[in-house]
Parts: C-alpha cells; sequence; structure tokens
C-alpha cells in the first residue's frame, strides 16, 4: 500500500488476532472499520431496494483504528454511504474503555455525516 492509502476492514477479528500477536499496521496508512449490521444477502437485497424505495438499507456501524491523514473518519462515512446504510454509528472498533460497550454511545446518522464530512 502506499502511503496514505486506506486499508477497510469489515469486521474487527483481525485487529483482535494483531493485539494477540503484539503487531500492528505501519504508521503511514489508515485503517478504518466499516461494518453493516447485517449478513450479506441482506445487506444486498436493501442496497438494491434503496434504488426505489427512499431510505432502504441496512444500518453500518463504522470505527477509526489509525488516521495517517487526518480524513479517515471521512473515508469510512463515505464508505458506509456508498454501501447503502441509512444510518452510520460510530464506534470504538472493540477498543472501548470505561465500559461502554461497542458502540460507544456515539450514534450518528448517514446525513449528518455528509453534511459534516463534506468539504
Amino acid at each position: 500500500m502506499k502511503p496514505g492509502a486506506t486499508l477497510g476492514l469489515s469486521h474487527g477479528f483481525l485487529l483482535g488476532v494483531m493485539q494477540n500477536d503484539g503487531v500492528d499496521f505501519r504508521d503511514d496508512i489508515n485503517v478504518v472499520l466499516v461494518a453493516p449490521k447485517g449478513m450479506g444477502p441482506s445487506v444486498r437485497r436493501l442496497y438494491e431496494q434503496g434504488k426505489s424505495v427512499n431510505g432502504a438499507g441496512i444500518n453500518a456501524s463504522f470505527a477509526v483504528h489509525q488516521d495517517a491523514t487526518g480524513n479517515a473518519a471521512d473515508i469510512a462515512v463515505g464508505w458506509a454511504i456508498a454501501v447503502g446504510a441509512p444510518f452510520a454509528f460510530r464506534t470504538c472498533g472493540g477498543d472501548c474503555g470505561g465500559g461502554e460497550g461497542k458502540r460507544g454511545g456515539e450514534g450518528i446518522g448517514s446525513d449528518w455525516g455528509l453534511c459534516m464530512h463534506t468539504p
């Protein structure tokens, strides 16, 4: 990967394995996670339905594990929107402290993300 590129994950399993093995990603790339909250067939069906029914789609969580460029959250929100998520909820990706769980209490809608993260 080129410096400044973004590595996208759809599940946090790799991060757990890497942490367990004591390894991490290179410092010069973004690492983001976008995880639709459904199985593949339902994600695809609702994405297709969204072409004719406004608001159809399946919610997703997103997280930024590493932000080398300063815009990793923008990229993650854009990816969530691109897969058809009507709402994207920021999560800590499993690295939450203080017992707040994977969602971390920071729910946002993709329309907010579009307004706040579009130059």
